[in-house]
């Protein structure tokens, strides 16, 4: 187990627990962001595809998008 020291080299749990609690909750929300994104992607894909079928077209290969946002990419197939 890691002990969180202060800036003068001493032991600081407290200090120590704190961090570590941001540090879950970001990993926690970065988790719900991605969700969302994928969960927005999907939707995105979907209607791409409904609106070429309609049109006449199809999408032959994977379709690629990255998130402004969050930078993640995301492709289906």
């Amino acid at each position: 187990m890691t002990f969180y020291k202060n800036s003068e080299g001493y032991s600081d749990p407290s200090a120590g627990k704190a961090l570590a609690a941001i540090a879950r909750d970001d990993r926690r929300e970065r988790r719900l962001e991605r969700i969302q994104a994928q969960e927005d992607y999907e939707h995105l894909c979907r209607q791409f595809k409904r609106m070429a079928e309609e049109s006449g077209f199809e999408f032959p290969g994977q379709i690629w998008l990255r998130n402004k946002k969050s930078g993640f990419i995301f492709k289906n197939g």
